[in-house]
């Protein structure tokens, strides 16, 4: 089991850095401790892939694989992170996630801070979702603080909360901590980029801000990262003019992703974002609104992405 081993913490690792690594090794892991029967290998190999999956846009693969593994009983250190990772793809979605988020709160006391940061990862998505921008903020900042090692994903995503609520100061302050941190990678320099243009954004400096957006986007292409696409696409609704021809094409695009996927609630935000409605399109295009086909796979980008093709 040496190598299934090897395989999990090579994904762990990957998950800040390079999620579609952290997927593939997660992956490897996964199958490796089901054929030679490592039962907490294979826990960490389906969490560390779904958790990455989150991000590359594989959500139909993890669903299912987490729907799957929750069936079987399983100790509730184990079960914690699968159900951490199934709360949150399932918020991200827009459906209940009651039932498993009230199961997660029994181990959210654990003195081992790998089970702990569970229960305000799985909450800092669910809140995330439902627009509930400073408690957001809140839970993945106790992220960070219970795995450093993963501050900056936590922080990043606590600093784009703190981007639409408007907020600088914290998101300058979680920009500050992330890059204090000094670890380095293709996903968090992005990650950088990112809440970068939006505190440009919001200090007036539109033409500086496109400028590092048409980067960030640029490098979640080539990452493969279709959520993270996604979201700066609704950042820049959020923070910039919808109707900016520069912006108009990435907003579109970035809602494509998010009906591909099935995040419906952030297809509603986008929507109210550039004024669109569900009374505004067609019958066919609201029920489009469903999660992607087998392998959870977005379709590639058009030729039309002006500005991330810049």
């Amino acid at each position: 089991l040496v190598s299934v081993r090897a395989a999990g913490n090579r994904s762990d690792l990957a998950l800040n850095t390079d999620p579609r690594i952290a997927l593939a090794t997660g992956r490897e892991c996964l199958a490796s401790a089901r054929r030679l029967g490592g039962k907490a290998f294979a826990v960490t190999g389906l969490s560390n892939a779904a958790e990455a999956a989150t991000r590359t846009g594989d959500w139909a693969w993890a669903r299912a694989e987490l729907d799957a593994a929750l069936a079987d009983e399983a100790e509730m250190s184990d079960r914690a992170s699968l159900l951490a990772n199934a709360v949150a793809l399932s918020a991200l979605a827009g459906e209940p996630v009651e039932d498993r988020l009230a199961e997660l709160t029994l181990a959210g006391d654990s003195t081992d801070p790998q089970v702990s940061r569970n229960l305000p990862y799985a909450d800092a998505f669910v809140a995330f979702a439902a627009g509930r921008l400073a408690e957001a903020q809140t839970h993945w900042r106790r992220v960070a603080e219970l795995e450093p090692q993963h501050l900056p994903t936590a922080l990043a995503r606590s600093a784009r909360a703190a981007l639409w609520a408007g907020d600088a100061l914290v998101a300058g302050s979680d920009l500050a901590a992330i890059e204090a941190a000094g670890l380095h990678g293709p996903a968090i320099e992005a990650d950088r980029t990112t809440v970068r243009a939006g505190l440009l954004t919001l200090d007036g400096r539109r033409g500086e801000a496109l400028a590092l957006y048409r980067d960030a986007l640029r490098a979640w292409r080539d990452l493969g990262l279709a959520w993270d696409e996604a979201l700066a696409g609704i950042d820049m609704a959020t923070l910039l003019d919808p109707g900016d021809p520069d912006v108009r094409t990435v907003v579109e695009r970035s809602r494509e992703i998010l009906v591909d996927l099935g995040a419906k609630p952030f297809v509603e935000r986008i929507d109210a974002l550039t004024g669109d409605s569900a009374q505004a399109r067609t019958s066919a295009q609201a029920a489009s609104v469903e999660p992607a086909p087998a392998g959870g796979r977005v379709r590639p980008p058009s030729s039309s992405d002006q500005l991330a093709t810049a």
